[in-house]
């Protein structure tokens, strides 16, 4: 493996960068070889009007490193933050970053003026990971985009951002997605006070699987969506993220489409940390304080509380819910079992605050827990009805009909008990998910299993 050096002050491309008085002068589209290291000064200052493209030359074998360090040394004995790549001028043109590669501590700056300019990371078959970097797009121009991801069905490409920084500098711009998995961990975003995160997911054939996970949000607007509509399967999710003050806004800007499915948990603008939000093409699922089981699941600090409060899932299912393929599923409620070899019932409880009669293709229990002896085999155990060619089911959904207290519940509500019989032959978790079939209705889902 390579080490080779790269200063803009003093740096030559002519020369072959073996030490920081031999240093090349940027980061430049010859690709250096697959597993080389290249360390950049803290004094790099990169600028040109023109396309920048960063090739690593790296492969997902063979990854290169470029990496901004302390040039007081050689070797480097300290990595830095302050190097910068930026185009400069009116130009339409892009920084893109091709190869498998690893960035540490690299300020990429986009076109200031060009109306289709911004950065492209992430080419077909690679993976990129970047770490205590700034992605700024730099341009006035509302198309301006961190474009991430390719659009070829049959490649795999992968992203993954820690603790970075991404910069929009106007309201309509956020993230691309081609056909990627990219996880976000840490950082924020900064600039313009962008109206949506992700602006596009799209590519051919191939689905996206996109992760943010403590992330900053608050510099967005008021009313930030956090999704856009997506041309391809999708799966989305937001967790213990930071949003804007005072936050308004939705997870999807309109509708999702089938084959799309966002989640945004434990996110907000204050000191709620048990939110959650759900969205399908088969309805939502958002967290409920008014409406709770008592002696039910218990929810996370609310505004500075040192108690904690009692809370439900609110789901709401679509116009185009129906039995069997377009359900609302919740999210799974997991419990460790330790006993084996004899007959345990699972139970879940939910509230419809109607006099709406429920039946068993309406709202089920699924259950996967450990049925096999000496292998941690799944096995599933569902209380809805018993087949797709059986007749419309006649009895209600479930047992113990009106036998729960709900704290906020309305006169006409009633109460049910989803149950599950089983037999597990191995110690593990058990995994289960209430599942709502019935067009635009709304159910309250105590989110607490019972193993008795």
């Amino acid at each position: 493996m390579a080490d080779l050096y790269v200063r803009s002050t003093d740096g030559n491309n002519a020369d072959d960068g073996s030490t920081w008085a031999l240093a090349e002068a940027d980061l430049h589209t010859t690709a250096w070889a697959a597993g080389s290291r290249i360390f950049v000064s803290d004094a790099h200052a990169q600028t040109t009007a023109g396309t920048i493209s960063i090739a690593s030359g790296g492969t997902q074998a063979s990854p290169t490193q470029i990496i901004c360090v302390d040039d007081a040394a050689e070797p480097p004995a300290a990595l830095a933050t302050t190097a910068t790549v930026t185009i400069t001028g009116a130009t339409s043109n892009q920084i893109s970053v091709t190869g498998s590669c690893y960035l540490y501590g690299l300020s990429l700056i986009a076109s200031t003026t060009g109306s289709t300019a911004g950065l492209s990371l992430g080419t077909q078959g690679s993976l990129q990971v970047y770490e205590n970097c700034v992605l700024n797009t730099n341009t006035a121009h509302s198309s301006g985009r961190l474009n991430i991801g390719g659009a070829t069905a049959n490649t795999l490409v992968s992203v993954i951002f820690k603790n970075c920084t991404a910069t929009f500098s106007h309201v309509t711009q956020g993230f691309a997605f081609g056909c990627t998995n990219f996880v976000m961990e840490g950082g924020s975003i900064s600039g313009s006070a962008i109206t949506g995160v992700i602006k596009q997911i799209g590519g051919s054939g191939r689905g996206s699987v996109l992760n943010f996970s403590g992330v900053d949000l608050s510099a967005g607007a008021t009313a930030l969506a956090l999704v856009a509509p997506s041309t391809v399967s999708a799966t989305i999710v937001f967790r213990n993220c930071k949003l804007p003050a005072s936050w308004s806004g939705t997870l999807f800007s309109t509708a999702p489409g089938p084959g799309v499915r966002a989640e945004m948990h434990n996110c907000d603008d204050g000191d709620t940390n048990y939110r959650l939000w759900v969205e399908d093409y088969a309805g939502s699922i958002k967290q409920e304080s008014t409406i709770g089981l008592t002696g039910g699941a218990l929810g996370g600090q609310v505004s500075g509380a040192t108690d904690l409060t009692v809370f439900s899932w609110k789901m709401t299912s679509s116009a185009d819910a129906e039995f069997p393929l377009n359900v609302l599923e919740s999210p799974e409620i997991v419990q460790y079992n330790s006993a084996t070899g004899s007959s345990k019932t699972v139970t879940v409880e939910f509230l419809i605050d109607s006099a709406t009669t429920l039946y068993k293709e309406d709202v089920w229990l699924e259950v996967m827990y450990l049925g096999t002896s000496a292998v941690p085999l799944g096995a599933w155990d569902s209380d809805s009805k018993l087949g797709l060619l059986d007749a419309r089911a006649t009895t209600e959904c479930a047992t113990g009909v009106g036998t729960a207290t709900w704290a906020g519940e309305a006169g006409t509500a009633k109460s049910y008990k989803l149950v599950s019989t089983i037999t597990p032959q191995e110690k593990g978790y058990i995994h289960a998910r209430v599942v709502l079939a019935k067009a635009s209705t709304t159910i309250y889902v105590d989110p607490k299993l019972t193993v008795a």
